[in-house]
């Protein structure tokens, strides 16, 4: 079911259901294409690594699915691609981070150094593994897509630059109270319309002297709604907060950086305990008013508080 076209310089999967129980390993050099309509179901621990971009291109009538029905599968990922690799009309469910002798990743689907563009996709109950989707070193993009049932983080973001628009993030990290629905570091990344709803931990975090901006959003049933940390600076406008612990959370965490900024413009809030908490040289903007931290030690607290949340 697998095609090789030397002339052209493309792989291709056939449409149909097929069974995948080795790896399957894309060279540099190429475009690894999949047919709309194609089932495959990996197991054995197999993987799909491809060094070459990728073209998913289902359709709502016929999306490609790449699942692992038995949960013995792992995952996919893109290394040093040259050139962009498309996402449309797909379906990743059942996956884990792959792992050989030697290495391992963190993320059920990864793009290193490799642009993406995802459209119209679902990210489904990664197993055994931290990322739903982990992205480094990339320019993406991601709208109208679902990230669903993440072991911990749903879309953990490195080092990268893109925008994420008309997306849902759920039940991120529910279960182990460590999952954050998005998690950036060292990245600058614009949403719009963005809506999450459960997670263990962080709903929105931004780390290690990142860029955010929100432009409309719904963030409930967190621990904490939005964070900033370590040189992060996050900025916010028409998003509303429910049914959280915290609302708004900037501290230091690693001690090579340094404190952190939240910018807020109009937004709603219902059943938050604590609007907000910021630590010390940290600092909140709230619709005009700015907030100066007073609170030590905030990052140990946190953390013995998601340990005794652990331990219930």
């Amino acid at each position: 079911f697998i095609k090789v076209d030397e002339e052209n310089r493309f792989v291709s999967i056939l449409e149909g259901q097929w069974t995948l129980e080795n790896d399957l390993v894309i060279p540099s050099g190429y475009l690894f294409k999949i047919e709309p309509g194609v089932r495959l179901d990996l197991v054995n621990s197999a993987n799909i690594i491809s060094y070459s971009p990728v073209k998913l291109i289902g359709t709502p009538k016929n999306p490609i699915i790449i699942n692992s029905s038995k949960y013995s599968g792992q995952g996919v990922a893109v290394f040093n691609a040259n050139g962009m690799s498309e996402f449309n009309n797909i379906i990743i469910k059942n996956l884990r981070a792959p792992k050989r002798k030697g290495w391992e990743l963190t993320g059920a689907v990864t793009f290193y150094e490799s642009d993406v563009s995802i459209l119209n996709s679902r990210f489904l109950n990664n197993n055994e593994s931290d990322d739903l989707l982990n992205i480094i070193r990339s320019n993406f993009s991601i709208q109208d897509s679902l990230f669903q049932d993440s072991m911990a983080d749903a879309l953990d973001v490195d080092f990268s630059n893109g925008q994420i628009s008309n997306s849902y993030f759920t039940r991120c990290g529910t279960n182990s109270n460590i999952g954050d629905c998005i998690d950036f570091s060292g990245s600058n990344v614009e949403l719009f319309g963005i809506e999450v709803s459960g997670a263990g931990d962080k709903g929105i975090s931004a780390g290690e002297k990142s860029f955010i901006s929100i432009d409309g959003g719904k963030i409930s049933q967190t621990n904490i709604a939005l964070a900033s940390k370590d040189l992060s600076n996050l900025q916010a406008r028409n998003i509303s907060l429910a049914k959280s612990k915290y609302g708004f959370v900037a501290y230091q965490k690693k001690p090579e950086f340094g404190p952190a900024k939240i910018i807020i413009n109009s937004f709603t809030h219902n059943a938050i305990n604590q609007l907000y908490t910021i630590e010390k040289k940290s600092t909140l903007e709230l619709s005009g008013q700015v907030i100066r931290g007073t609170q030590t030690g905030l990052s140990e607290l946190l953390l013995l508080q998601n340990s005794a949340l652990d331990q219930k």
